[in-house]
């Protein structure tokens, strides 16, 4: 299907290893992520990457993000925690490293400062998602694609892809009520749409014509749990960091031996560790155990 299914195979063991600690996913499927990597390189021009399905299912109508950013943005991305990777398995990380780079140059050589890919949800989102920004350009671009958002009435207009990057890219950059607002937008694209039209599950396609039992959209529940809930979770380390939002009275989030509870004026964390919890500029560091207070909107 392309890259942003493949790469599943270098992705999910790093996923595992950056939360856990444990590398042994990593050992077991090194040989096959090298070899994706080799394929991924054979199927590039210029180290640019175009085949599969790219931005699959997008919203009728949408500003189309080419497969060729999409694709590109998976090998750069891939290339980068091959190196992390390979430090690891005592390999050449060196290799992984300077092919990153000149992926990162011919993409932004290709695409970058394109005014039609600069009305594309999914293309910002991606670029910022993915690393392909510099650090100094992503307050910029995180506005314009929060501006992107408010001017299409607060409505995505991303494929399986865009919806992907979108939430942590504006969640991120501190903007989880642009969020809000597009979660809860009754008109279609939207998942208050689907909600309002009886859906439990989540549809394959923003329009409900495909399968009605796919998590294809659900990038949503990271953010809520993540951002809005604020369980963060990296290198077997937590952090309690919520995202208060006015229209949000109250959150209950629960993972694992993980809770959050908060309203209007107070929040309970119960954590099984030491860890964070950081509300507003104050950070409090706790035990293990069940933790209220107080909370200023």
């Amino acid at each position: 299907n392309g890259p942003g299914w493949d790469s599943a195979i270098i992705l999910i063991p790093w996923y595992v290893y950056e939360i856990t600690q444990n590398a042994s996913l990593i050992c077991q499927m090194w040989d096959n992520m090298k070899l994706y990597m080799e394929y991924m390189k054979s199927m590039s021009e210029d180290y640019i990457v175009d085949f599969g399905l790219g931005d699959w299912n997008s919203p009728k109508n949408a500003k189309i993000c080419p497969s060729a950013v999409t694709g590109t943005a998976y090998y750069y991305s891939n290339a980068k925690i091959m190196a992390k990777c390979a430090v690891m398995m005592n390999e050449d990380a060196a290799y992984y490293e300077d092919l990153a780079e000149k992926i990162k140059i011919s993409f932004r050589e290709k695409f970058l400062n394109r005014p039609e890919l600069e009305k594309s949800q999914t293309f910002i989102a991606c670029c910022i998602y993915q690393g392909l920004y510099n650090p100094e350009e992503i307050p910029e671009k995180a506005a314009k694609l929060a501006e992107l958002v408010g001017d299409n009435d607060y409505r995505i207009d991303c494929g399986i892809l865009g919806t992907k990057y979108i939430f942590s890219a504006l969640a991120d950059n501190g903007y989880s009520n642009v969020l809000y607002k597009m979660v809860t937008n009754p008109k279609m694209p939207s998942y208050a749409y689907w909600i309002n039209n009886g859906m439990t599950t989540f549809c394959s396609s923003w329009d409900m014509t495909a399968s009605r039992n796919h998590h294809m959209f659900s990038e949503v529940d990271m953010w809520l749990y993540k951002h809005i809930a604020g369980i963060k979770i990296k290198g077997g380390e937590i952090t309690i960091r919520p995202c208060f939002i006015d229209e949000v009275k109250w959150v209950k989030a629960k993972h694992r031996d993980i809770s959050v509870y908060y309203d209007m004026e107070k929040i309970t964390v119960v954590v099984p560790k030491k860890c964070d919890v950081v509300l507003g500029n104050q950070v409090y560091k706790v035990e293990a155990g069940v933790h209220t207070f107080k909370i200023r909107r």
